[in-house]
């Protein structure tokens, strides 16, 4: 298998990480040609981008808008809910088997800027210093199916 990064997989990553930190809401626009002017790339990378994250339900198509930030129903957000939290159970403990020292490392990095962006209240910091604990731990787990899924379903609650 190959782990070769496309170019439609670097669009398709900065879109994703637009979307988790909010700089695109639900029901924002994205569109092929401002990938393609924004990425310089031609129409087919920054199509595959599009397919690519509407097949995770990132976004969607809805007629005379063209592809739009997904959002999710409170149910939709339960249910997903319901099945990350043993998934990520799951994480850690594959985690703390095989996290390599370096991984460690990082994960006791983003505990520590977890607790000191609480204790300053400040909750920007908090949220990025999450998302890399929970990084982390995906990582660190060494199962690539099992991370990509995790990734995908925090992708898709991501301010719910």
């Amino acid at each position: 298998m190959s782990t070769r990064i496309t170019l439609s997989d670097k669009i398709r990553a900065a879109i994703e990480a637009e979307i988790t930190s909010g700089q695109l809401s639900s029901g924002s626009r994205i569109d092929e040609q401002m990938l393609m002017d924004r990425f310089d790339v031609s129409r087919t990378p920054a199509r595959e981008a599009l397919l690519g994250l509407m097949s995770i339900g990132s976004v969607v198509s809805v007629p005379r808008q063209g592809a739009v930030v997904a959002s999710i129903s409170l149910a939709e957000c339960i249910a997903i809910l319901e099945i990350l939290m043993p998934l990520e159970g799951l994480a850690a403990q594959l985690s703390a088997r095989r996290m390599p020292a370096a991984l460690c490392k990082r994960l006791v990095q983003a505990g520590a800027d977890c607790q000191q962006a609480a204790a300053q209240g400040d909750a920007v910091a908090y949220a990025s210093a999450n998302r890399d604990f929970h990084e982390t731990i995906y990582d660190g787990s060494l199962n690539d199916v099992l991370a990509q899924q995790l990734r995908s379903m925090r992708l898709r609650i991501r301010h719910h």
